[in-house]
């Protein structure tokens, strides 16, 4: 009766270690973590601007590697007010370059993303595409992309901003591609990501529980 009570201590502790790590892969991915860009300054254009929130960094540049700004729109026309006084903007003008898509690379995996956007009504944006891919820079398995007409007549000054959303295992990057008169002319705000849990973090904490049940074993030969 006592090796069997001791077989079933270890297994105790392998259950609840288990269910211990779990809980934390399951609630470290349950947070989104949004980057609104408003700790930036506003540019007229950068080759590349990062934004770091809840332990995870977004670097946004163009795939061409010209410049994207940083604006605030309530002094040109006006903008969303969820989208505050900081948005990304990829468009040089005139925007004909057709590799000009816009990049943000993420420093963890995440599991799930989405980001707004929106122009004004001068130009037909045609349709506009979200992308992940499993690696930087737009670059490995495309893991997943999602896509919404964006013609003239919408308008982000009123209700005309949109939001495209991806779900995948592994995401490193994400790409925006928009056609029409003039290529990736659009102005974006509000980047959400699901990250992944640190393998570190969950590695440490699994080291613990395996050296718990050590030393179970130990006690339980004495």
């Amino acid at each position: 009766m006592k090796k069997f009570g001791a077989v079933m201590k270890r297994v105790s502790v392998l259950v609840m270690g288990g269910l211990m790590v779990a809980g934390m892969a399951t609630n470290a991915s349950a947070a989104l973590i949004t980057f609104n860009f408003e700790e930036l300054a506003t540019n007229a254009g950068t080759p590349s601007v990062a934004s770091t929130q809840g332990g995870v960094t977004a670097t946004v540049h163009r795939r061409d590697n010209l410049a994207i700004s940083v604006t605030d729109l309530g002094t040109i026309a006006g903008g969303p007010a969820s989208w505050g006084s900081r948005t990304i903007g990829n468009f040089v003008s005139p925007s004909t370059s057709p590799s000009g898509d816009l990049v943000v690379d993420l420093s963890s995996l995440t599991t799930a993303a989405n980001i707004s956007f929106g122009d004004y009504d001068a130009d037909d944006d045609a349709t506009v595409f979200l992308i992940a891919y499993s690696g930087l820079g737009g670059t490995g398995a495309m893991l997943a992309f999602n896509s919404v007409a964006y013609p003239a007549t919408n308008d982000i000054r009123f209700g005309g901003e949109r939001t495209l959303s991806v779900a995948a295992a592994g995401i490193r990057s994400l790409v925006v591609v928009s056609g029409g008169t003039f290529l990736n002319s659009l102005y974006y705000d509000n980047l959400q990501v699901e990250a992944v849990p640190e393998p570190g973090s969950l590695l440490l904490f699994g080291t613990g529980i395996a050296g718990l049940v050590a030393a179970r074993r130990r006690q339980a030969k004495k």
